[in-house]
């Protein structure tokens, strides 16, 4: 009886873990295991190209937000950093 209630809670915490994704991994053939990996592959890839773009097309502006701490900190008179 206690063995029953242990087994019926550990699954529904397993069913609460699982946050809506209903696809059972360990069902999967190595070819849908592939595809999954490809489908991942291909939206970090898209993620990772947009980044890029966004930094590409902000970099001025992100290199005077960098910089605007060491300018800050310079002398006025025109001091140069040595090292």
């Amino acid at each position: 009886m206690e063995e029953e209630e242990t087994t019926k809670k550990a699954n529904e915490e397993s069913d609460d873990n699982n946050n809506g994704n209903d696809e059972d991994f360990s069902s999967m053939s190595i070819l849908e295991h592939l595809e999954e990996f490809r489908n991942i592959l291909i939206k970090i890839f898209i993620a990772a190209a947009l980044g890029f773009s966004v930094c590409y097309w902000m970099s001025e502006w992100l290199f005077y937000l960098l910089m605007q701490p060491l300018v800050d900190a310079l002398p006025e008179d025109g001091g140069k950093l040595i090292f």
